[in-house]
Order: structure tokens, then C-alpha cells, then sequence
């Protein structure tokens, strides 16, 4: 309408803005399709994270900065999100989870989703977390990235961002890795999974499993849930059954590398010099008993490099070599 005396104009109140003067839950139907709301209840000190992890989170969750802006690097895995989430119920803040791959399907209107979410998140009083930022660092999302590190920069809503690659330089984000966990958080993990899918096994099957797969959270999950569906379809439980379905957590993405084999030999069935056997009988327990070398024995903090086993098995075709 032309301008005209202030009580002629319309406005047009936002929908969102609509819905929560109504008390009317849920978020922003523009955010629906890579956003999620949740009132997280993990407690940080129930998580699988290394003390140095969990120390620092507990400082972080602590500290009275409105405007926490944080990047957890590590290998992709639930945990991640798993700590955003604590570290929101610490500070008494839901979590408005964002999917930054579904988030880039749509580029355009970036900017203007990247303002809905933080309005969204000071709406909701909630901590942001976004996962799989990696795909910000295409060269073809350079703008995309230019536009979220300024929203992040004036906005006063708490801020998780979440990937693989190093923390962008120039983000405001501080860096915080979150490594594979250790032998320890590993056994914890599948005492509790285990646990939780109603499977029981023996301690030293444990001790095991943590020692041989060094896999993370999410993937002991699996296994986990793998091995109970087993279980319930008839098969007996024995620990080939648990190393299977921890081996089947790898990525089986070799292609033409490698070939991967099941061993059927047994000592029994190698002909060779009593020395050769004695070297090969200590590879194996330098593979078994690395745990207690290097993380009881503490001998982990002092070497930087050489902890693999590494070995040239030298002879003419057709001696046992494979």
C-alpha cells in the first residue's frame, strides 16, 4: 500500500514467530528438511571419550561464555554428536542438530537458511550442532563457507561444528579433537553394548576385542547389534562370531589393492626351521600383548613412531609364505 497513517499498514508476522507466541512446539518448517530439535540427556560422564576429552568438555560445559563456538574434529562417528548433545544438557540448552550435506542440496538461499537456523536455535534456546562440514571445503561452496563463518561470528547462539578435516583457519571456531578412543574406553563400550543387546561373553573375549579391533563407538554399536541378531536367527555364540562382526566394521573398499582371505593353517601345518617358528610365534605376541606393553606398561608416551609390527617374509615361490 502507498504510506500512509501507521495504524492503515499491515504487517505480516513470520510463521514461526506466529507459532511460538501460541506456544506451539516444533521448529521452522523452512528448516524441517535438515534440522532436528531434540532435548538431548547424555550426561558427559557416562560418554565413551578419552579423560583428556572428557576433561576439557566438563571445563567447556563449565564456563560462563555465552558464545561458544567449538569444532570437533576426529573421524566421523556418533559420539560426536553424542557430545554436542551432553555438552548442551550440561548448560541446560536443547540441541538443534543440522545436516550440512542436506543443508548444501539446496544452495540457494544459503545465507538466509544459515539465519533462520541461528534465529532458530536463540528461538529454541539450544545449542547448534552441525555435522558433516567437510562438505563445506569444495571449492564450488567457497561462498557458502564465507557466509557461515559470518553468521557464526556476530550470532550469540552456542555453536558446534563437527567434521573430519582440520578446523577452517579462518573460522572463530575453537578446535577440539575427539580421537578414536583407547584400549580402556574401547572395553567399556563393549561391556556396555554387549550388555545392552543381551549378549554375554566371557572377559577375556572382551579383552580381546577391545585389543584386536580398534573400532570406534558407533561401529562396536554395530557389532553389537549385528551379533545379537545373529544369535536370535540360531547361530551359537563363540568369539568367532563376535571377531567376525567386528571385522565386518571395516571398510571393505580395497577394490583391486588387495585380497582378502579366511586362514585355515595352523602351526601344525608349517614346515620350517625352529627359528623361523620361534621369530613367527613372537610377531603374534608382540600383536597380543602390545596392549600391556604399550598402554599398561606406559611404553605408548614414550615411542613417537615404530609401534606397528612390521616383517619381510623373504623365500622362493612355493615355501608357505602366504
Amino acid at each position: 500500500r502507498p504510506p500512509g497513517p501507521l495504524l492503515a499498514r499491515a504487517l505480516c508476522v513470520d510463521e514461526q514467530m506466529v507459532r511460538l507466541l501460541l506456544d506451539q512446539s516444533g521448529i521452522d518448517s523452512g528448516l524441517a528438511a535438515f534440522c532436528e530439535l531434540t532435548v538431548p540427556t547424555e550426561s558427559l560422564a557416562n560418554l565413551p571419550l578419552m579423560a583428556e576429552t572428557r576433561r576439557a568438555l566438563m571445563a567447556l560445559a563449565n564456563t560462563n561464555d555465552e558464545t561458544l563456538r567449538l569444532y570437533f574434529g576426529g573421524p566421523q562417528d556418533v559420539i560426536k554428536r553424542q557430545a554436542a548433545g551432553a555438552l548442551a544438557a550440561e548448560r541446560g540448552l536443547s540441541l538443534l542438530a543440522v545436516d550440512a550435506a542436506r543443508l548444501l542440496a539446496e544452495p540457494r538461499d544459503f545465507s538466509q537458511k544459515v539465519r533462520l537456523i541461528l534465529r532458530e536455535g536463540w528461538l529454541q534456546n539450544a545449542l547448534i550442532y552441525v555435522d558433516d562440514v567437510d562438505a563445506l571445503a569444495a571449492a564450488e561452496h567457497k561462498l557458502q563457507r564465507r557466509d557461515l563463518v559470518a553468521a557464526l561470528e556476530s550470532s550469540p547462539v552456542p555453536v558446534v561444528l563437527a567434521g573430519t578435516l582440520a578446523c577452517p583457519a579462518d573460522s572463530p571456531l575453537l578446535p577440539l579433537e575427539l580421537p578414536p578412543p583407547d584400549f580402556h574406553t574401547r572395553r567399556a563400550v563393549w561391556l556396555v553394548e554387549l550388555e545392552h543387546a543381551g549378549v554375554s561373553v566371557s572377559q577375556e573375549t572382551i579383552d580381546v576385542l577391545a585389543g584386536h579391533y580398534r573400532l570406534l563407538a558407533g561401529q562396536i554399536a554395530r557389532a553389537a547389534v549385528l551379533v545379537a541378531r545373529q544369535t536370535r536367527l540360531g547361530s551359537s555364540l563363540d568369539p568367532a562370531l563376535l571377531f567376525r562382526a567386528a571385522r565386518a566394521q571395516f571398510s571393505d573398499a580395497l577394490g583391486e589393492l588387495a585380497q582378502k582371505i579366511e586362514p585355515v593353517h595352523t602351526w601344525e601345518d608349517l614346515v620350517l626351521p625352529d627359528d623361523a617358528l620361534d621369530q613367527l610365534r613372537e610377531l603374534c605376541a608382540r600383536f597380543i600383548y602390545r596392549q600391556r606393553v604399550m598402554d599398561d606398561w606406559g611404553f605408548d608416551r614414550k615411542l613417537s613412531r615404530g609401534k606397528g609390527i612390521a616383517a619381510m617374509f623373504a623365500g622362493p615361490s612355493g615355501t608357505g609364505k602366504t
